[in-house]
């Protein structure tokens, strides 16, 4: 992959009131992997589109549709012929809502870890959930079946996150999910936790933050990190929710971070990367509920690959061969971009539903600076 420029902070930089940001240098900086080098098979599993939450701006259809006997077989073979490859595999279970197969995650698990073992490949897996279903019990047969890592969701402080994040039953969730990060914390998972940024929610973030260091759950406990509320097109159209732009996004995004600064959270790392997206290597794939591959968790709607009963990949689209040789330096507006090497080319995705595909850093780079800069704002 061509080499990368990097901003690069000198220490003596790192303290003080006021730096000259002209006096930050630039240095050559070559990633250390690739988009064809990597070396670990990275592998999303949507078990199911069933979901018993009602999420306000969800995009996915809560059918009962799931992965059966025959689908996972035909994964369990492409994976087992694919791994060969690599160095090891990497697994995240993803829904709907997974636990609502959680009988179905455990029999896979312990099937994906047998072709591990039979390889003599290290195996790892996470578990994106909402939370409800997360009990101590539950927690415990997890980790004994390798999951290791959780991600949780919050939409904001309680009042806003129990509009915005529903039960099926029409409760809020926000006491749900925190007993879920302390049953997580208690079982010792890395923990993730996403904050949906939208409009609502950007008054009250100082409140969020503030209850969740007054529950303890600090930066020994899990990592936060800020995504936006995007309207995607089955999401709900209410006003008041959606930001009108990336660049308008930006600005709220970097004021939270602040925030979440003052309180002890780490921020996340400006750097180069080697590809804007996991889910844009060659090495990742997602299976749906059919078996079959799809670009990422968004992009469900349609499959980039067919796999047929021995597992192997009986066709292909050109979409996914697009996805794959992508490259940022073939848009001039990414080339002129000053935040390319922390982008690479931003959302394949978005780029091809025709939305801005840029990441919110690039509108902001020098704000962020400063922030972790802890210079004057």
């Amino acid at each position: 992959i061509m080499p990368c420029r990097s901003l690069h902070v000198p220490p003596t930089q790192s303290q003080g009131e006021g730096q000259n940001m002209g006096q930050i240098s630039v240095e050559i900086y070559e990633p250390a992997g690739s988009v064809l080098s990597g070396n670990q098979q990275y592998i999303t599993y949507s078990l199911t589109n069933a979901c018993n939450f009602r999420c306000s701006y969800c995009y996915q259809e809560h059918s009962k549709n799931a992965l059966d006997e025959k689908n996972f077989e035909k994964t369990f073979l492409y994976v087992e012929r694919e791994l060969k490859n690599y160095d090891r595999l990497m697994v995240h279970w993803f829904g709907g809502e997974p636990l609502l197969r959680l009988k179905w995650l455990t029999s896979a698990s312990e099937r994906l870890t047998r072709i591990c073992e039979q390889l003599g490949k290290p195996y790892y897996a996470g578990i994106t959930t909402n939370g409800s279903l997360f009990s101590k019990q539950t927690a415990s047969l997890l980790k004994k079946n390798g999951v290791k890592q959780v991600q949780f969701s919050l939409d904001g402080e309680q009042e806003i996150h129990n509009t915005l994040r529903l039960h099926k039953n029409g409760k809020g969730t926000y006491e749900s999910v925190m007993t879920a990060i302390q049953n997580a914390i208690d079982e010792e998972f890395t923990i993730f936790l996403r904050i949906n940024l939208s409009l609502r929610a950007v008054g009250a973030f100082e409140d969020l933050v503030a209850d969740l260091k007054q529950r303890g759950f600090d930066e020994s406990k899990l990592f936060v990190y800020i995504n936006e509320m995007k309207q995607h097109s089955n999401s709900m159209n209410g006003g008041g929710i959606y930001f009108q732009s990336v660049a308008e996004y930006a600005e709220d995004f970097v004021r939270c971070l602040r925030v979440l600064k003052r309180h002890g959270y780490s921020l996340p790392r400006i750097e180069p990367v080697d590809v804007n997206c996991a889910f844009d290597k060659p090495s990742s794939v997602l299976f749906g509920v059919d078996g079959n591959l799809y670009h990422c968790t968004t992009g469900t709607d349609r499959a980039l690959g067919e796999l047929n009963v021995n597992g192997e990949l009986a066709a292909s689209s050109s979409r996914r061969d697009a996805i794959h040789s992508r490259e940022p330096w073939d848009d001039p507006h990414c080339t002129n971009c000053k935040s390319l090497p922390t982008c690479m080319g931003g959302c394949a995705y978005l780029d091809e539903e025709g939305k801005t595909k840029c990441n919110p850093e690039g509108f902001v780079v020098e704000q962020l600076l400063r922030t972790h800069l802890n210079t004057t704002q």
